[in-house]
């Protein structure tokens, strides 16, 4: 072989093994990038269930999710638990994961926190992301395993870095807390807008709460608003009181006290006690002493406010109930004279 031949053959191999290379990493992103509600159409599920019954893995584990939410076809969770089991013998991380949740829920098995964990585990160890933000919150909470908040957070991590909005808001609370992390509040909303601009609405709560608490920067306050915005409007209890707050006292948007009263409202219709509280007579509490001067109250202002004005209501009462009795003593020893 002369050397401009073997210089192509070289050359052909090269090519030949990225190409495989490159293709192994988009199958292996694919792998992780499990199918969503909408991707379940009829025909993709019956293209499914024939992979399942043809024996393979992954098309039993997408069939048994089908199943499992009704999705494209009638929902039927015992079926669903099957093709499951099948699937996350095979190794398939789906299934494993999906038969983690069936015995977190004890959905048609007995229920265990520890075979869940155990499922998850096998499901994470394979990267998949959905499994190991399930086996943080294992870890988070101790159920299944013992309690970490390293662990935690080292599998919030590893699935908020494919993408897991759940994951990244997760971690970013971590941040915020310095839980199983160095407490760094830059990271928490770092790791909050990831998961915020995939419209996630707990994040979309804390990203608000993060410039809501800068202090004098009217364009932090805008920003604080809208992101309580976007998360209010995915039916967010908490965003929605603190859009209400926004809007009764004109923090980042233009005070207005009828939007403030819809949006405390809507959270006090979810059962948001701040909510109720700042639509009955204590509410109106608060707003007289803001008025008295302090603009927004903090708590302390408000407790003692209400301590003051309580005070004041008795005393006035007391005094009125002093006068009737004294006024009923007279007419009583008058009409006794006579």
């Amino acid at each position: 072989m002369n050397n401009k031949a073997f210089l192509q053959s070289c050359l052909i191999s090269r090519l030949v093994l990225s190409t495989i290379f490159a293709g192994s990493i988009l199958t292996l992103q694919i792998a992780f990038a499990e199918p969503e509600e909408n991707d379940f159409t009829p025909e993709f599920v019956e293209k499914c269930k024939t992979r399942a019954e043809a024996g393979d893995a992954e098309g039993q584990a997408l069939y048994g999710r089908a199943l499992a939410n009704g999705w494209g076809v009638e929902s039927n969770h015992v079926e669903a638990v099957l093709w499951f089991r099948k699937a996350a013998d095979a190794g398939n991380s789906i299934g494993q994961c999906s038969l983690g949740v069936c015995y977190e829920y004890g959905k048609d098995v007995k229920k265990s926190r520890a075979k869940a964990a155990e499922w998850y585990r096998k499901a994470a160890e394979q990267g998949l992301p959905r499994a190991q933000y399930n086996l943080g919150l294992c870890y988070e909470y101790g159920e299944g395993v013992w309690k970490s908040k390293a662990k935690a957070a080292e599998w919030y991590r590893k699935a908020a870095e494919q993408g897991h909005a759940g994951a990244q808001c997760c971690l970013g609370l971590c941040y915020e807390k310095g839980q199983g992390v160095k407490k760094s509040r830059a990271k928490a909303a770092e790791w909050y807008r990831k998961a915020a601009e995939q419209g996630h609405a707990w994040a979309q709560y804390d990203l608000g709460l993060c410039y809501y608490f800068v202090r004098g920067n009217n364009a932090s306050a805008a920003e604080a608003a809208k992101w309580f915005r976007k998360a209010a409007e995915q039916g967010n209890v908490k965003a929605q009181f603190r859009l209400a707050m926004c809007y009764d006292f004109g923090t980042g948007v233009e005070k207005d006290e009828a939007k403030a009263k819809e949006w405390y409202h809507k959270a006090a219709v979810q059962g948001d006690v701040d909510s109720r509280i700042r639509l009955s007579f204590v509410g109106k509490l608060y707003r007289v002493w803001s008025w008295i001067g302090y603009g927004k109250p903090t708590m302390g202002q408000f407790v003692l406010g209400n301590v003051i004005i309580v005070a004041v209501v008795l005393f006035v009462v007391n005094v009125i109930i002093e006068g009737i009795i004294l006024a009923l003593k007279y007419v009583f020893h008058v009409k006794h004279l006579r």
